[in-house]
């Protein structure tokens, strides 16, 4: 009985250490994150070696929250899956700025960027509104894109969407080593 007590207690030990060597393994190797706000005219180089793009800048313009009925008879092409919901759209206006040598698709540009707020701990992907189906030609072309995200029941709700209209919402353009995001600081309710 004895031997067994001592067998457990050492499986544990070792377990222990075990454990704790691979959590500072993975955390020296896994830095923590730094973060680059870029806010109204101020512009975050991107390039995206998945597209071949390389030599854009963005920056944010603003940003228009919807309720989805003034969402459809703004965006008649869009809205139309959300006109009977009490969903609330979020409209984001984003310089682009084509530096580069080729033409740009708008739509493979956003479609790697995930919409967030912090600190409440929302992110969600966005969809481009892309009714031009905007192209950006080269050598320093600038367009305003659009991009809206929907905000789901659970955000909406009376209790949370005070909430979440105080948080920092951004979109977010790199992740990991450096994360890079544009914050919106003008926020326009309809």
């Amino acid at each position: 009985m004895h031997y067994k007590k001592i067998i457990i207690i050492m499986i544990s030990v070792v377990l222990f250490v075990a454990w704790l060597i691979g959590f500072l393994d993975v955390n020296s190797r896994f830095p923590q994150v730094k973060c680059e706000e870029y806010h109204l005219d101020e512009w975050v180089d991107y390039s995206n070696r998945y597209w071949g793009y390389d030599n854009l800048q963005l920056s944010p313009v603003k940003i228009t929250i919807y309720s989805a009925k003034d969402f459809e008879s703004g965006y008649p092409e869009e809205g139309e899956e959300y006109k009977d919901t009490s969903y609330k759209i979020v409209v984001m206006k984003v310089k682009i700025k084509n530096n580069s040598s080729q033409e740009i698709s708008v739509g493979k540009v956003f479609s790697f960027f995930t919409a967030g707020a912090e600190p409440i701990g929302w992110n969600n992907q966005g969809r481009i509104i892309d009714s031009k189906n905007t192209n950006i030609l080269p050598g320093g072309n600038q367009e305003d894109v659009e991009l809206y995200v929907v905000l789901s029941e659970s955000v909406v709700s009376s209790r949370n969407y005070d909430r979440f209209l105080k948080n920092k919402i951004f979109l977010s353009v790199k992740s990991y080593p450096l994360r890079q995001i544009l914050v919106f600081d003008e926020i326009d309710v309809k």
